[in-house]
């Protein structure tokens, strides 16, 4: 199981969620937000390690689109 950081088109920045595969960074996803799913992509910020990783939400879907470019 990898932890990894998702930026969302939000001004609050990147959340930590946890993913099966492992992802590149550039990878777009979508992923629980509250009350919403929302497209992140998968940032190179180093995730809080932290956090209780039974209190991480998982990656719902990794999207069929080219990676950003890193």
């Amino acid at each position: 199981m990898q932890q990894l950081s998702v930026l969302f088109p939000t001004p609050l920045g990147c959340y930590d969620y946890l993913s099966d595969t492992q992802l590149e960074v550039g990878t777009f996803v979508l992923a629980p937000f509250g009350r919403k799913k929302l497209i992140g992509v998968v940032w190179d910020k180093e995730p809080n390690t932290h956090i209780d990783k039974s209190k991480i939400k998982q990656i719902l879907e990794v999207l069929p689109y080219q990676p950003l470019p890193y």
